[in-house]
């Protein structure tokens, strides 16, 4: 029997991704031995903020259910006395229009092929094989391109609010405000999976080794030595970035990451290398521009957060036993929720 005509429909097969192009494997490549595996328990008495949907989109992906995998990470963080701050994204720039409306798109695309999909499960003529198929498909294509839909998230505030784990709205990327906390010292840490928090010039980022929480442990990113490993200065450093491209405009284009470190570091100047590389006016406007947008030193936190938010951030709210019992009962949330009640 011949397969259903759905698999007709063509489907991008990866979530565009957003970040600095090849930073990741730059920062392997140069300093990867800088680079620390630690577990939630050496981050005891500390303070963590949270960038949370690169969390949910990555337990998505992999098909881990959200509130079971969150609620592992809060109740290791409760047991090791480790305070949260939870920051959601606002309002995205209007520098990242394009990015956004590509992975619309995506979304767009996916749903349409999954609802085809799940039409053609209805059909009596299948096969068991033909079944598993199409449904192996469907799962495929949902983790390709993960949504968090607004339903993802009011449950998970609901966690949040029953742990008293306090979370805000920024007034537009969770970067920028996550790292404006950290230059500050109100947060020891970033967890996230955006390595684009290290150009703007976060101290030290972790990132979960695991898609599943419950592993506890992380890939520390400490800046500071990371830069002295590849002999840049952190201004320096962010500059290389801008120079590889970054969500708020593209970079130059035509180098490698390791051909544009070694010429940099021969230049040992963004505008004599810019000069040296005969860049067009544009290009150079591209890189001053995504530089622009990373530098916090004139931003303040108004800029950041509004008002009603930036209180919030200061007052947990009272533990929820009755939202977190049923719930262990049910197995939406993991057993060590208890620690809260």
């Amino acid at each position: 029997m011949t397969l259903p005509l759905v698999f007709a429909y063509k489907q991008t097969n990866l979530f565009v991704a957003m970040g600095i192009r090849g930073l990741y494997s730059f920062i392997f490549w140069s300093a990867s031995k800088i680079i620390q595996r630690e577990t939630l328990s050496q981050w005891s008495g500390k303070k963590l903020g949270i960038d949370i949907l690169c969390l949910l989109y990555r337990s998505r992906s992999v098909g881990i259910p959200l509130l079971w995998n969150l609620s592992h990470f809060i109740s290791a963080c409760k047991l090791h006395n480790i305070e949260l701050v939870v920051v959601f994204d606002g309002s995205p720039p209007p520098e990242k229009s394009e990015i956004m409306a590509v992975r619309k798109k995506q979304r767009e695309d996916t749903d349409k092929l999954c609802t085809t999909l799940e039409g053609a499960l209805e059909r009596s003529d299948l096969s068991t094989e033909q079944r598993d198929l199409i449904t192996e498909k469907i799962a495929i294509s949902r983790r390709n391109v993960p949504q968090i839909r607004s339903e993802d998230r009011d449950i998970i505030k609901q966690l949040l609010y029953a742990t008293g784990v306090p979370f805000v709205h920024s007034l537009g990327e969770a970067d920028a405000l996550l790292a404006y906390l950290a230059r500050r010292g109100e947060i020891d840490a970033v967890v996230s999976t955006d390595y684009d928090f290290l150009a703007r010039g976060v101290k030290n980022l972790l990132v979960p080794s695991s898609e599943n929480l419950a592993d506890f442990s992380f890939h520390h990113f400490m800046l500071p030595e990371i830069c002295k490993e590849i002999g840049l200065t952190e201004e320096q450093f962010r500059q290389f970035a801008c120079l590889l491209g970054t969500d708020y405009a593209p970079g130059i284009g035509r180098y490698t990451s390791r051909l544009l470190y070694r010429r940099f570091k021969v230049c040992g100047s963004l505008d004599v290398l810019m000069d040296r590389l005969h860049l067009s006016t544009e290009k150079k406007e591209n890189v001053r521009h995504s530089l622009q947008e990373l530098n916090l030193e004139n931003k303040v936190l108004d800029d950041l957060l509004r008002s009603e938010q930036q209180a919030k951030m200061m007052t947990p709210t009272p533990i929820e036993p009755e939202w977190i019992l049923p719930r262990i009962e049910t197995g939406e949330i993991c057993p060590e929720m208890k620690i809260f009640v």
